[in-house]
C-alpha cells in the first residue's frame, strides 16, 4: 500500500464491522498523522439536518469514511455528498477488504457523479412507485392463489429436495447470530435426510460445506443511491437468475430467511408452484428502536406479501409471534421455533485441549476465573450493563478475567470505558472469531455471560440468541438476563443463574457468586448441556418445520 509522506489531521467516520484492521491500514497509509474518530452511533441519531450541520463542522486535512468493502457501500452517493459538504481538503472512502483508497473530488462530483446522482434519484423514485403498484397487483394474485398457498401446494409428506435462499444484504459477515442460524438450518435439513441446494447473493467462506452445493449469484449495483432500492433491484435479479437453476434442480420446497424489500422467495414459489417457508426474525413494519428504513409504506407492502404468499412463517419467539398476530398475518401458518445449536460442535476433546492454548495465549493461569462473552456488541446485548459490572468486579477481585469475543457497534464504547481505569489489565477483546473457532474460546472460560437488555422504546425482547444455545452446548455455567424467551428457556439455579436485565449490580453479584461456587457451576453446566441436546438442536428445529409443512395431509395437486 502506498503511503503519503505528509502528516495530516484526519477525521474518520468508521462504518466497518471490524475496526481494528482498518485503523492499522490508516496508520500505515498516513504515517505520523493524527486521527479524530467520529462516532457512527452519534451521527446516526442526528437526522438529516443534524448530519448536514455535523458535516460542516468537520475540520481536518482529510475526511475518510471507512467501510467494509468499496464495492458494497450502502448509500454510497449520499455519503459522498455528505463528505463533500465537509470543510476539508480531501475526502475519500477506504475499504477493509481492499488496499486501495477511493478519493472523491468536488470537481469529479460536479461533472461526473452529480449527473449520475440525478439519474439515480429519478430512477430510484420511479422504481419505488412502480414496485408499489406491482405489490398491489401481487397482493390480488396471491389472494386468488390463497388456497394453494395455505395447502402448501399439496406437498408430498415424503418430500426430499429443499432450496435455501440466502438473500440477506448483511454482506461480508464472518460471524454472528445470522451466520450461525443460516448454517444451522442448512445442516438441520441435511441431518433430517433432505437434499439441499443453497443459492446465495455472495460467495462467503462461511457458506462452504463439504457435502452441500452452494451457488453464488453476483450482486448488481444498479440504482444504488438508496440501499432500499438496491435491495429491490437485487431481489428481482436474484429471482431471475434462480429460475433456470431451480427448474433443473426441481425442489419440493423453498426456505428463505426474510429480508426487507425482497420478493425473490415469493416470486420463485409462485413461478415454480411450490411452498415457501419464510423465516421471520423481526418485522420491518413494526420496526425496532435500532432499525429504520426509508420508503416505509413500500416496506410494509412487501412484508405483507411475503407473509401472505408463504405457506409457513417460522418465527423465533412467542413475542415475535404476537407481533405478527397484531399485524394481522395468517395465524394458522405461524410456527414458533426457537434457535438451536449443532451440539456436536461444542464440548469436544479437541476444544478442551485447545482451551489450554487459548489461556496461554492470553497469559491467564489455570487458577484464574475467566468470564466469557460472545456477541456482535449490539444495543440489545446489554453492553453498558456488562461494562459497568466488569469495572466493579475488577476493582474488587484480581483473579477474575473477562474475554469479550466479537465486534460491533458498541465495541468501541466498551473498550473506551474499560481502558479508562485499571480494568484493562483483566479484560481481553478478541475481535471477530471464526464460527468454527468459537467452541475453543468458550471451552477456555469458567462461566459465560448473556446480559441482554430491555429495548429503550419499551418493546418486548423478541430475540432468540443463538449464542445462548452455544453456551448451553459448551457445558459451561451461564449467567443470563431473566428476559422473555431467555428466562423461559433457562431455569434459575438449575440451568443458569438468572439476573434482572439492565442491572449491573445484580450481574456483578452473580459473577462473584458463580466464581466462588464450583459445585453450582458444574450443576448448571451439566443441566444446560442435557437440556439443549433434548430440545434445542438444529436437527430438532428443522424437524418441527418439516412436520408443520405436513400439517395438512392428503392435500395433493391442488
Amino acid at each position: 500500500m502506498n503511503t503519503l509522506k505528509k502528516k495530516s489531521q484526519i477525521s474518520v467516520l468508521d462504518l466497518t464491522r471490524n475496526p481494528k484492521p482498518m485503523w492499522e491500514k490508516l496508520k500505515n497509509r498516513f504515517p505520523g498523522s493524527s486521527f479524530n474518530k467520529i462516532s457512527k452511533n452519534d451521527w446516526k441519531k442526528k437526522g438529516s439536518i443534524g448530519l448536514l450541520k455535523a458535516a460542516r463542522q468537520v475540520r481536518s486535512h482529510w475526511f475518510i469514511i471507512a467501510v467494509d468493502d468499496l464495492d458494497a457501500i450502502n448509500d454510497e452517493m449520499l455519503f459522498t455528498i455528505l463528505g463533500l459538504l465537509t470543510r476539508v481538503d480531501k475526502f475519500a472512502f477506504v475499504g477493509n477488504r481492499q488496499d486501495s483508497i477511493k478519493i472523491v473530488t468536488r470537481l469529479n462530483f460536479l461533472f461526473f457523479l452529480f449527473p449520475k446522482f440525478i439519474f439515480s434519484l429519478v430512477g430510484a423514485l420511479l422504481l419505488v412507485g412502480g414496485f408499489f403498484l406491482f405489490n398491489i397487483l401481487l397482493r390480488f394474485v396471491l389472494w386468488l392463489r390463497k388456497d394453494k398457498i395455505k395447502g402448501c401446494y399439496g406437498i408430498d409428506p415424503n418430500f426430499n429436495r429443499v432450496a435455501y435462499l440466502k438473500t440477506s444484504f448483511a454482506l461480508f459477515l464472518e460471524a454472528g447470530g445470522s451466520v450461525t442460524h443460516t448454517r444451522g438450518v442448512i445442516k438441520g435439513f441435511k441431518s433430517n435426510n433432505k437434499e439441499i441446494l443453497v443459492l446465495s447473493n455472495e460467495d462467503a467462506n462461511w457458506l462452504k460445506f463439504d457435502d452441500i452445493k452452494v451457488i453464488p449469484f453476483p450482486r448488481t449495483r444498479r440504482l444504488s443511491l438508496f440501499r432500499e432500492t438496491e435491495y429491490i433491484i437485487n431481489s428481482i435479479a436474484f429471482a431471475l437468475r434462480a429460475i433456470p437453476v431451480l427448474q433443473q434442480y426441481k425442489p419440493d420446497v423453498i426456505y428463505q430467511r426474510m429480508c426487507e424489500f425482497d420478493l425473490s422467495g415469493i416470486l420463485l414459489s409462485f413461478f415454480l408452484k411450490i411452498p415457501l417457508v419464510i423465516e421471520c426474525n423481526s418485522s420491518k413494519v413494526k420496526g425496532t428502536y435500532w432499525d429504520k428504513f426509508r420508503f416505509s409504506r413500500l416496506c410494509s407492502a412487501i412484508e405483507r406479501n411475503q407473509m401472505i404468499g408463504s405457506s409457513v412463517i417460522v418465527t423465533i419467539s412467542e413475542q415475535m409471534r404476537d407481533v405478527l398476530y397484531e399485524l394481522g398475518y395468517p395465524k394458522n401458518r405461524i410456527l414458533v421455533n426457537y434457535n438451536g445449536v449443532n451440539e456436536n460442535e461444542f464440548d469436544t476433546t479437541e476444544q478442551r485441549n485447545e482451551a489450554r492454548r487459548v489461556r496461554e495465549k492470553f497469559d491467564i493461569g489455570p487458577d484464574k476465573i475467566i468470564a466469557g462473552f460472545v456477541g456482535t456488541f449490539g444495543e440489545w446485548h446489554g453492553i453498558p450493563t456488562l461494562v459497568e459490572s466488569i469495572v466493579e468486579v475488577t476493582k474488587k477481585n484480581n483473579d477474575i478475567f473477562f474475554v469479550l469475543i466479537g465486534d460491533g457497534r458498541l465495541k468501541q464504547f466498551a473498550e473506551d470505558a474499560i481502558n479508562k481505569g485499571d480494568s484493562k489489565k483483566q479484560v481481553i477483546f478478541t475481535g471477530i472469531v471464526k464460527p468454527w473457532e468459537v467452541g475453543a474460546y468458550l471451552a477456555s472460560c469458567d462461566l459465560l455471560l448473556s446480559p441482554h437488555s430491555k429495548s429503550p422504546d419499551g418493546q418486548k425482547f423478541f430475540g432468540s440468541p443463538t449464542k445462548l444455545f452455544e453456551y448451553m452446548a459448551s457445558r459451561k455455567p451461564i449467567i443470563a438476563s431473566d428476559l422473555d424467551q431467555i428466562g423461559k428457556i433457562l431455569d434459575h439455579d438449575q440451568t443458569a443463574v438468572l439476573v434482572e436485565p439492565n442491572n449491573p449490580q445484580a450481574l456483578t453479584k452473580a459473577i462473584f457468586r458463580m466464581s466462588k461456587d464450583a459445585d453450582l457451576r458444574k450443576k448448571v453446566a451439566d443441566n444446560a448441556r442435557e437440556c439443549v441436546i433434548k430440545k434445542y438442536t438444529w436437527e430438532h428445529n428443522v424437524k418441527k418445520v418439516i412436520e408443520f409443512l405436513n400439517r395438512t395431509p392428503g392435500i395433493k395437486n391442488i
